[in-house]
């Protein structure tokens, strides 16, 4: 009887440390995707920035998720912000009178934010054009 109870004991231990494994190999597998989907938000989003800069914008530092980008000479915050609307890609503008030439820019997928800088050279373009 005493080795039953031994016996089944030590299967419980091999069986607790059986599910505690599999537990943090997902945990695990969950963490690294996550760590991943990160790293490759802050390539998109560094990117980004790089992209905006080069077309005239002035783009905060950020290691969060979003850009902070305006003070272009060519195109207000409140008219870039209009624009990009209407090609349905939704930024914030503030109107505070500080940061009304800026808008706020959640960062997105690798595809949606090569479009904002599609449209965005767009943008200019069609303002470079008019103002000639």
């Amino acid at each position: 009887m005493k080795l039953c109870w031994f016996g089944c004991g030590i299967l419980a231990v091999l069986l607790a440390l059986s599910l505690l494994c599999g537990m943090l190999t997902q945990r695990s597998t969950r963490d690294a995707a996550a760590a991943l989907e990160l790293a490759l938000d802050a390539l998109d989003r560094d990117e980004t920035a790089q992209a905006l800069r080069a077309l005239g914008f002035t783009v905060t530092d950020s290691k969060t998720n979003f850009l902070f980008a305006g003070a272009h000479p060519a195109v207000s915050g409140g008219e870039y912000y209009a624009a990009l609307r209407q090609s349905s890609i939704l930024v914030r503008h503030f109107t505070l009178p500080r940061i009304e030439n800026w808008v706020r820019i959640t960062v997105g997928t690798a595809a949606q934010m090569q479009r904002l800088v599609d449209v965005t050279k767009q943008i200019l373009d069609a303002r470079h054009s008019a103002a000639r």
